[in-house]
């Protein structure tokens, strides 16, 4: 089987782990002598630099969560009302921007599905004791945090299997051999890869921002 067609089977069968099947993308991407490719894989293999520009696909949309209390009175769940964030905090109470690797977006993922349970991403406690209770009269905050359906992060994950099928299927369309490409040889013409590279991986490009370099697990 051709290493296109591995990949393509690799892509479509749930089976097989995403990073099984970002490895042998990454075959593709050197064989292809394309390093924008390359450099793709690689971050979503080990994980983005936190601060950079990410994929669309991996900033979530989020609603905040707190514990808020009052004279004795704890409110444990409390939604919390980000509408009173200032403009330069604004996205940790709109969206969760996910820098690890992909791996351990599938793990989390899994391990909330079998507990039952959602993910968290705590804000900064110097941000939930600010503007956690704003709207809530005469309560406090003691903690606050981003809830992420660990569907999204599943979502994560589909988006680069379907990004790499689709990148294959076109790259077959021109050159069913490319993937067997001798070393030192350029199966396809360089600007044709990077027209179908930019077309199936790049839209709009995600705001850089502060949360979500980390997760947590919480229990219903």
């Amino acid at each position: 089987m051709s290493l296109l067609r591995e990949i393509q089977a690799a892509a479509t069968e749930s089976k097989v782990d995403i990073s099984t099947v970002l490895r042998k993308a990454k075959i593709l991407a050197v064989r292809l002598q394309y390093p924008e490719f390359e450099t793709w894989v690689d971050r979503e293999l080990n994980g983005y630099v936190h601060g950079s520009s990410l994929p669309p696909y991996r900033v979530v949309p989020i609603e905040v969560r707190g514990h808020i209390c009052r004279r004795g009175l704890h409110w444990n769940d409390a939604p919390i009302m980000t509408t009173f964030l200032p403009e330069n905090l604004k996205a940790w109470g709109e969206a969760c921007y996910f820098y690890q690797p992909i791996a351990a977006l599938v793990s989390a993922a899994q391990s909330s599905q079998d507990g039952k349970g959602q993910l968290q991403v705590p804000w900064p406690q110097e941000l939930a004791v600010k503007f956690g209770a704003k709207g809530y009269d005469g309560f406090e905050c003691l903690g606050a945090w981003q809830v992420v359906s660990p569907h999204a992060l599943l979502g994560i994950v589909d988006t680069a299997r379907n990004r790499i099928l689709d990148f294959s299927l076109r790259i077959e369309a021109e050159n069913p051999e490319a993937g067997e490409a001798v070393p030192g040889t350029q199966p396809i013409p360089r600007d044709r890869v990077q027209t179908i590279f930019q077309n199936t991986f790049y839209g709009s490009v995600g705001n850089i921002a502060q949360n979500g370099q980390d997760f947590t697990q919480m229990a219903k």
